[in-house]
């Protein structure tokens, strides 16, 4: 019986931890980008998708801090643990505003990695996501290295 009971409550503290961490990805392809546009934060368009979001900004990185703070608490592998930093960000994709690595030049076009967090400007969900795609800006879209 105490046995059950334990496995039970062994149970239950997975979901939630499952449940406050969020999700982690990886992706080697560009699928979790598919139709979603980009907003780049020095482009009015951006200011306009973030006035559509429940969440601003500044809430979400709130909220990403917070996710980071926590795994590592919890000793949890669902987060980018080469660094406890959020990143930078410059964009929205889709409704998920982006917090990842440094711009990179290639050439004569500057391009985001977008591995990195993405918090859901609606529900405020995280998501880590490892992939090899990238936001070139003189495409103005989602490419895969």
């Amino acid at each position: 019986m105490k046995a059950t009971y334990a496995l039970i409550l062994t149970m239950l503290s997975l979901l939630v931890i499952i449940t406050v961490m969020g999700i982690r990805e990886r992706s080697s392809k560009c699928d979790f980008f598919t139709g979603k546009k980009v907003y780049f934060s020095e482009k009015d368009s951006y200011d306009n998708k973030s006035k559509e979001l429940m969440y601003t900004k500044v809430q979400s990185y709130k909220i990403v801090r917070k996710y980071i703070d926590e795994a590592i608490q919890l000793g949890s592998k669902n987060y980018d643990r080469t660094t406890n930093s959020v990143g930078s960000h410059c964009l929205i994709i889709g409704d998920d505003y982006f917090y990842g690595g440094s711009i990179e030049k290639y050439g004569h076009d500057n391009r985001a990695p977008l591995s990195g967090y993405y918090v859901n400007g609606n529900t405020g969900k995280v998501k880590y996501i490892e992939t090899g795609c990238v936001y070139s800006w003189s495409k103005d879209k989602i490419i895969h290295k």
